[in-house]
């Protein structure tokens, strides 16, 4: 672990101590519910342990079908998306801490130590190795024949889809403490939008890395370095010409993708992915409360407090709810209209790994003890 990485660790264990007596919140307890939603499992498949390190990007991949996950001790699986079935298995002889990503038929993840290895999607043969010398804790993007890689200490690298050579790089200023974990690249078109540990999201072009716009969605604030950080580690989401990004300890806010103008922000604290539908922006806040905002104005119109500090997955939409998973395994579907919690589920043990996937009817997840899952609302 780095050095400002280190420190913030040290950091947050103080504050969550007072005298020596621990002050974090513990986890609300669950409490039985009525379900009125029916949820059927249509497949589990076993795919290796991804381990108990903090804020790794391990999770779950499709190309619409077939289903790819790794494990902590480099398997990387393909299954068939219908049946769970397993299509190749392959050994990386090397750590996964963050993918796989999945496109122009690769399938790519990387290691701890800056090795970025992409895999044939159909049979799962090594196409090629990078070293990109830097730690990535984030899921690369995979577009228009380009790899892109967003390394810890701020750079971002675009690969040769078919050689893994380097094409270009930016290098970005970095704070002296952030996150554990980083924000994975997005690919809009012929661009490729990273939130930065810094509250700004930009946008390059992709074929070059030429920078297009750069905006700040969070200024820092506080006294304290623990205050001021405003990491945007969730990824942006681009909604047509619309783009949606949230940062911790700062705002929600909403941009235009040509020239990313912040046409309205409001206050939020979230390290997770937003999701966006065609009315709303939904949130897993920090302290695990889930929110709904209008997606044109950001006015809040619900919170669910019921899972306060399960250290909740991204929300995900699958049918007329919104999904998101905890930190023993369980997933809740909550209605997308007023947060009532509908129907749970146990996916699996320990931290349902984020972000999920939900592909036509299908939601899947993955969880820390290697259960790779699919779901299906019965009637849904």
């Amino acid at each position: 672990m780095s050095r400002a990485l280190t420190i913030a660790a040290l950091a947050f264990t103080l504050l969550a101590c007072s005298a020596g007596k621990d002050t974090t919140e513990p986890p609300t307890e669950l409490v039985r519910i009525d379900p009125v939603l029916r949820i059927d499992t249509v497949w589990r498949a076993s795919v290796g342990d991804a381990g108990e390190e903090l804020r790794l990007a391990i999770a779950p991949g499709s190309d619409g079908s077939a289903v790819y996950a790794s494990n902590l001790d480099g398997e990387v699986q393909s299954v068939a998306l219908d049946t769970g079935r397993r299509n190749w298995r392959t050994d990386v002889e090397t750590q996964v801490v963050a993918g796989p990503a999945v496109g122009d038929g690769l399938v790519v993840v990387s290691d701890g130590e800056g090795h970025v290895t992409a895999l044939s999607s159909d049979a799962g043969v090594v196409r090629w190795r990078a070293d990109v010398a830097g730690e990535v804790l984030a899921a690369p993007a995979i577009g228009r024949s380009r790899v892109v890689v967003r390394t810890t200490d701020g750079r971002v690298i675009g690969l040769d889809a078919l050689s893994g050579a380097q094409v270009w790089r930016i290098d970005r200023d970095s704070p002296p403490i952030s996150l554990r974990g980083s924000g994975a690249p997005v690919v809009a078109g012929d661009r490729v939008l990273i939130g930065s540990d810094t509250g700004k999201v930009f946008a390059v072009r992709l074929d070059d890395g030429h920078l297009l716009w750069d905006t700040p969605i969070t200024e820092p604030s506080g006294a304290t370095i623990i205050q001021r950080m405003v990491d945007i580690d969730g990824r942006p989401v681009v909604a047509g010409s619309e783009v949606f990004a949230v940062s911790y300890q700062g705002r929600a806010a909403m941009l235009g993708l040509e020239s990313g103008q912040v046409f309205w922000a409001t206050e939020a604290n979230s390290y997770r992915t937003p999701a966006v539908d065609v009315q709303s922006l939904f949130i897993s806040s920090s302290d695990g409360v889930v929110q709904r905002m209008d997606r044109r104005s950001g006015t809040p119109r619900w919170e669910q407090t019921a899972l306060r500090a399960r250290t909740l997955t991204s929300p995900a939409l699958h049918g007329s709810s919104v999904v998101v998973g905890d930190f023993d395994g369980y997933l809740h579907w909550l209605s997308s209209e007023d947060g009532s919690i509908q129907a749970r589920v146990h996916a699996g043990g320990g931290q349902v790994l984020d972000p999920m996937l939900v592909i036509g009817d299908l939601l899947i997840c993955q969880t820390r003890d290697g259960k790779l899952s699919a779901f299906r609302i019965n009637g849904g």
